[in-house]
């Protein structure tokens, strides 16, 4: 309906501007809400918490995965709050609605011990290639950037000030959000060691990237090829390559973080995660060792009643 296609393109306006959404979220709300409308088939004012519940149901018959229900369902929530808030309803039918309930899949995460493995392996030797792999999995375990963003560093993002690296990096991560990740001091001499033979690595020398590849189109070291230099790590040093890949590495930052006693909210800013939630899975990781912590520390914790 004319009426409803207004409202939508008010809402979408209202989070570009507002909220400083990415194109791929716009065009993810105008999709579930396009298509929850022409379900429905009735006015903004007539629709009831029944008719929602009963798109559900139709989407679960179509075998629709309950992720994928949910972020719809999350659309829908999203639009009927903001046009409530508008007044442009008289009430929220999205408030008696249950959110579909989903099985938190925990990621992998490999060992303190098994990530300094891998390290002291990518930096056994003096080619120009393995102190470029330690450099990469230096910062990608010092930073927990996203691989994509590892690969396609630029030199101009390092900060460097009379020949000393400043330990941050500035991301242009999902949805161009910017962010700052820190650098450890391992990370930092790594890259003192890799900068000079970095050259060696390019037949160009005004190459931008800081991982620069002969081979690559891309002209940086791609997602794939990396994944498969952590492999080989891992196999040089007996752990199982299934166990290891850049997004592994990126878990394992975060649950160790927390599991020495950083906060969500420094983890969830580290990661460039628009969400908490999102970063919440993390818990799950590290319950055991904060339950242990817990039972360790809790004034009360070991004394009988």
């Amino acid at each position: 309906m004319v009426a409803n296609s207004f409202y939508i393109e008010n809402f979408l306006e209202m989070i570009l501007v507002e909220r400083d959404a990415s194109k791929n979220t716009i065009s993810s709300y105008k999709s579930d809400l396009e298509k929850f409308f022409e379900a429905v088939k009735k006015p903004l004012s007539d629709i009831s918490a029944q008719e929602i519940r009963i798109y559900i149901e139709s989407l679960r018959s179509q075998s629709f995965e309950a992720k994928t229900i949910a972020r719809k369902l999350s659309s829908i929530r999203h639009f009927f709050r903001y046009v409530f808030e508008e007044k442009l309803i008289d009430s929220n039918p999205t408030l008696e609605v249950d959110m579909p309930r989903l099985n938190k899949n925990l990621p992998d995460v490999m060992s303190e011990s098994e990530i300094v493995l891998l390290l002291e392996n990518a930096g056994s030797k003096s080619a120009p290639e393995s102190l470029r792999d330690l450099t990469m999995l230096e910062i990608l375990y010092a930073t927990g950037m996203r691989v994509s963003e590892l690969v396609s560093l630029k030199i101009s993002q390092l900060k460097i000030d009379q020949n000393t690296i400043q330990p941050f990096i500035e991301i242009h991560g999902k949805g161009n959000k910017e962010r700052l990740v820190a650098l450890n001091s391992k990370s930092i001499e790594a890259l003192k060691q890799y900068l000079p033979i970095r050259e060696k690595l390019t037949d160009n020398q005004k190459d931008p990237w800081l991982f620069p590849s002969k081979q690559s189109s891309e002209g940086h070291i791609t997602r794939q090829y990396f994944a498969k230099i952590l492999k080989r790590l891992a196999l040089d040093v007996g752990i199982d390559p299934k166990k290891v890949s850049p997004h592994k590495v990126r878990h394992s930052f975060a649950t160790h973080l927390l599991n020495n006693g950083a906060d969500l909210r420094t983890i969830q800013e580290l990661l460039g995660h628009e969400d908490i939630s999102t970063t919440q899975i993390y818990t799950h990781v590290a319950s055991k060792k904060l339950k242990e912590t817990i039972e360790k520390f809790h004034p009360l914790a070991n004394k009988s009643g």
